[in-house]
């Protein structure tokens, strides 16, 4: 990591290659079909070459290649990336000539088959970072630091907002006007306001939050992994233990009564209280204090620091201070065991064990010592013991063996769900959704402890959720769908009322679709239409004089007032609209901001009595660019769509238009509806409706797969980390690359070919190989690469294998054999960067 320079034989021979690229800058080039660039391991030919020797050096001029030659040479590119250079050497040497080529890689896996930033200103400094909390920037690294060059602006930038007795803001609001607001919602002890009145925003602490601490500890050892930077490293190293002493003696963070960190009831490490305890807090989700609160001990929180001991252990102990690297590591080791003692049910670590047991909430029928909760996957990876890692793998494989037929799977964020408590739905987000950040952490935990089939399927599955997802992973899937309920519907006649066309020509009498020519709806299908199982009846409008729907404005030529008969009772009212606001101000931006006024709608009884419901921009979308509910949004209570797309097309002018079908239940079903009114809002907004029904069931649509919640960067992350450490194999034993793990897993995954490479981007340390197995000569073949200077070679033998030789370049090499569970890995070690190749005979 530390690169000393020194003029030795190789320091040389890079100065002979400079002086010689003047000398002989007229020389014929040696490379056949010279290209712009070379990926590791790619070959490339040399021809014309005189009897003599050839040298071939990588960018940091370690030489890989040393060859006697007649007339041509082939070689594998290897070794440090940037530019290599060729030196050619007569039988006496003397030298002949020389080439350069340049050498660079990409983050990539590849199989056979092929299945599988912002700127912000704080105090006068600017810094670069991806979102606003620290542990989505964390979480997001596991693979933004494979393809992103600048990797500690981010750290850097949550340091400066570190209070001076260690404890860390959980993220940065970028929004000054709300300083206030925050101050006094949380105290002014926990934010940390700029002294730059330019600043983008300020820092806040979650008071009932722990885990930014022990994610920034995580985010500065891995960071230091990528970059190698270990003066960087070492300059952060007094501000990771002011962080460990913060949450060991805080009285918002430490149990005196089970030398653990505490705190308030919430779902796993998330930041938000249950209802009876918000109640006592004003309903404020995020509160806590020492006198007030109740507090138990959440094991995901304990596991994280102590895992994040031992990386501040092991970076003193690099940094040469040996006895502080001790006393954290005791200190970890102590945690970790009494969190064991007191949080390990036999089978996974039990969500929050209260430090008064006599202090209970109301989650109605939930039997909470059965939540398995999503910070029991990450722990696979966190240093627990392999015997819990076992149980905990196994403990999901049971919950998939149960879980509700329409489940994606079985990463729940917790599960069983919540009956009650929480004002967020059932099998929604942290209330039993599904995500991907759990499947990832468990198929990389399943591929570490023996489970390699399990592993595989998992990711062979969290594919195929991306594919129906429209080749998209979400962060949070729904965790169950409900059933679609028995209802009755009754379409409502719009044919004598319809007053405008679905083409924007219309005609003398009747105005076209919203007045705006060819931008109109006429590919829109007519007759029986079922939308998001509502059926319709469209009115064609070749059979009724052009008239197809209801078009309501303050705009001459349209209705500004019609009503409707309808004589009947219904539990529930369904309409097919759109609105369209001719002054460019609210639809045509895909997501627009603000509640804008359609018009109403107005239900006279036949008692005489009647019901207003105003038509909102919340009730109903725009025509260009139609949208359900954003993903962004954050709903309470019901996540029900009040409406959703019906129907998408496009016309000469648009490519994106479409319309919606919103539904609300009658607030009196006893009552007989005897008209329906639909009033514009007298303004220039167009509101078209091309469809009424009525249901004797309650107003019900079908939620949407997507819930909400993370960032989705999150969970992609967590499953590139199972592919490139788990499947592909490749883990980094030192920084930088400097030391590497190879343990590919591809014949797990039936895959007999596949190649990887895996680089940071920050320092351009990697590792590169190409794999391949023979099934008819029962041979394996891995010819790699890289920056590293010591590779461990670990190769999954197929089930009823053994081996029968190892050849390390040409060399038969011993070997030791690893166990786990039903696995078996031959093991050993290669020496040396350049080219390897590595074959295993097995029988």
């Amino acid at each position: 990591m530390r690169n000393l320079v020194r003029f030795t034989k190789r320091g040389l021979l890079i100065l002979v290659v400079l002086l010689s690229s003047f000398l002989y800058s007229g020389a014929a080039e040696m490379i056949t079909d010279k290209q712009n660039g070379y990926k590791p391991l790619a070959w490339i030919e040399l021809s014309g070459l005189q009897t003599g020797t050839v040298i071939v050096l990588d960018g940091n001029g370690g030489e890989y290649v040393r060859e006697a030659v007649s007339g041509t040479l082939k070689f594998r590119v290897g070794g440090f990336l940037g530019t290599h250079s060729i030196v050619h050497l007569d039988q006496a040497g003397k030298l002949l000539g020389t080439e350069s080529f340049r050498v660079d890689a990409r983050t990539e896996i590849r199989d056979e088959n092929g299945e599988l930033g912002r700127f912000v200103r704080f105090n006068g400094q600017v810094y670069q970072y991806f979102y606003g909390w620290l542990q989505d920037n964390v979480h997001s690294m596991k693979a933004f630091k494979y393809f992103y060059p600048e990797i500690t602006s981010y750290m850097d930038f949550f340091s400066s907002g570190q209070r001076e007795d260690g404890m860390m803001p959980d993220f940065f609001h970028t929004n000054l006007a709300n300083l206030k607001h925050y101050t006094l919602r949380y105290g002014p002890e926990f934010i940390n306001a700029p002294q730059d009145d330019k600043s983008s925003g300020f820092f806040i602490k979650v008071i009932v939050e722990n885990m930014s601490e022990f994610h920034f500890l995580e985010g500065l050892y891995f960071t230091w992994k990528a970059t190698g930077d270990d003066r960087w490293m070492e300059g952060k190293l007094d501000d990771a233990i002011k962080i460990i002493e913060y949450m060991t003696s805080d009285p918002y963070r430490w149990s005196e009564k089970f030398k653990l960190t505490k705190r308030a009831y919430t779902i796993d490490i998330w930041d938000f209280l249950p209802d009876d305890e918000a109640e006592r807090f004003n309903n404020n989700t995020t509160w806590g204090h020492p006198d007030q609160s109740e507090y138990g001990i959440l094991y995901a929180d304990n596991i994280g620091l102590a895992v994040g001991c031992d990386y501040v252990s092991e970076m003193l102990q690099y940094a040469a201070r040996a006895e502080e690297a001790a006393r954290i590591k005791a200190l970890g080791e102590g945690i970790r065991a009494r969190n064991d003692a007191l949080c390990w049910n036999g089978d996974f670590y039990t969500h929050w064990v209260p430090e008064d047991p006599a202090y209970t909430y109301d989650f109605g029928e939930t039997d909470i010592s059965e939540q398995i909760t999503l910070s029991n996957a990450y722990v696979l990876n966190k240093g627990i013991s392999h015997e819990n890692c076992v149980r905990i793998i196994r403990s999901y494989q049971a919950i998939r063996e149960e879980m509700p037929e329409s489940s994606p799977g079985e990463w729940y964020l917790c599960y069983p769900p919540y009956e009650k408590g929480w004002h967020i739905d059932k099998w929604e987000y942290m209330n039993g959704g599904v995500s991907p950040i759990v499947a990832g952490e468990l198929a990389h935990g399943a591929f570490e402890h023996g489970f390699e089939d399990y592993a595989v399927d998992i990711l062979r599955r969290i594919h195929q959720l991306g594919k129906r997802s429209g080749d998209y992973l979400h962060c949070v899937y729904r965790g169950a769908m409900p059933d679609l309920p028995e209802r009755n519907f009754t379409s409502i006649d719009l044919k004598t009322t319809a007053n405008a066309d679905f083409s924007g020509d219309g005609t003398e009498q009747v105005p076209g679709w919203i007045g705006e020519g060819k931008d109109d709806i006429s590919n829109m299908p007519v007759g029986k239409q079922v939308f998001e199982d509502i059926p319709f009846e469209i009115i064609d409008p070749q059979a009724n004089g052009r008239r197809a729907c209801i078009g309501l404005s303050g705009d001459p030529g349209y209705l500004f007032q019609t009503s409707l008969e309808v004589m009947s009772k219904a539990a529930s009212v369904y309409l097919l609209h759109v609105m369209h606001d001719p002054q460019f101000t609210i639809s045509h931006t895909p997501n627009p901001r603000g509640k804008y006024y359609a018009g109403s709608l107005v239900l006279h009884y036949s008692d005489g009595s009647s019901w207003t419901n105003p038509i909102t921009n919340d009730k109903t979308g725009y025509f260009h660019y139609p949208r359900g509910r954003s993903r962004y949004e954050w709903p309470t209570r019901n996540t029900m769509p009040l409406y959703k797309v019906a129907w998408k097309g496009e016309n000469s002018i648009i490519n994106d238009v479409g319309i919606y079908v919103y539904g609300f239940d009658n607030p009196y079903p006893d009552k007989e509806i005897a008209s329906m009114e639909l009033i514009a809002a007298n303004t220039p907004v167009k509101w078209m409706v091309a469809g009424i029904t009525l249901s004797d069931g309650p107003f019900f649509f079908m939620p949407s797969k997507v819930s909400f919640g993370a960032p989705d960067a999150w969970a992609s992350a967590a499953v590139a980390y199972a592919m490139v450490e788990g499947l592909a194999g490749v883990k980094d034993a030192g920084a930088a690359f400097n030391q590497a793990v190879i343990a590919p897993r591809w014949l797990a995954a039936d895959v007999e070919k596949a190649s990887a490479t895996i680089k940071y981007e920050a320092s351009g340390g990697y590792v590169s190989y190409h794999y391949r197995f023979d099934p008819e000569s029962n041979e394996l073949r891995l010819d790699f690469t890289g920056t590293q200077e010591d590779t461990e070679i670990d190769l999954w033998l197929p089930p009823g294998k053994e081996v029968r030789e190892i050849l390390s370049d040409n060399n038969p090499v011993e070997h030791r054999m690893r166990i786990v569970e039903n696995s078996r890995y031959a093991c050993f070690n290669v020496d040396g960067t350049g080219v390897h190749n590595v074959v295993l005979k097995v029988k």
